[in-house]
């Protein structure tokens, strides 16, 4: 991945971990060379890039803000079968802001 990606990639992730900070989880980027957002070992956040010709043709993220976890349980995140998903809502104590205000 060239360095101009890298750093978009990373900037993605520090977004979600500012915003998870605010709600008063730590949470970081990059869990044992895994892309992404975690919380110890588990996935908060997940991030994509399609690259072509060293451009990025389309990205992606997806953060977990309030989804029904056990809908989730499904889902093999990017790869990652021995690793759990989870959500803002399940590892802050603060209280969330409800979808409809969010929307």
């Amino acid at each position: 991945m060239n360095s101009g990606v890298r750093k978009y990639v990373e900037g993605l992730e520090e977004y979600m971990i500012d915003t998870a900070a605010l709600y008063g989880v730590r949470a970081l980027g990059r869990f044992k060379s895994r892309t992404g957002v975690w919380v110890e070992d588990r996935k908060l956040g997940a991030i994509g890039v399609r690259i072509s010709s060293g451009s990025i043709m389309s990205h992606g993220l997806a953060f977990n803000i309030d989804p029904h976890l056990n809908l989730l349980s499904h889902v093999v995140p990017c790869g990652i079968s021995d690793k759990e998903v989870t959500s803002l809502r399940e590892e802050s104590q603060a209280k969330l802001p409800e979808e409809d205000d969010i929307a």
